[in-house]
């Protein structure tokens, strides 16, 4: 009994940590909208780099 009394105990603020931190930095890219942000394409068909940054290739 004492062992799921402490296992609650210990779980109580690890679940605290695991709750969402708030997304909004304040942060705005070139176009005035708030970063990171996410999109829908309304195009069947979209070009996308393999990677980050602008060395990767685009992907077809």
């Amino acid at each position: 009994m004492s062992f799921l009394f402490v296992a609650l105990i210990c779980a109580a603020p690890a679940a605290m940590w695991a709750q969402e931190l708030p997304s909004s930095t304040g942060e705005t890219g070139p176009s005035g909208l708030p970063l990171p942000r996410f999109v829908s394409l309304a195009a069947d068909a979209a070009n996308m780099r393999t990677g980050p940054g602008r060395r990767y290739p685009i992907l077809w």
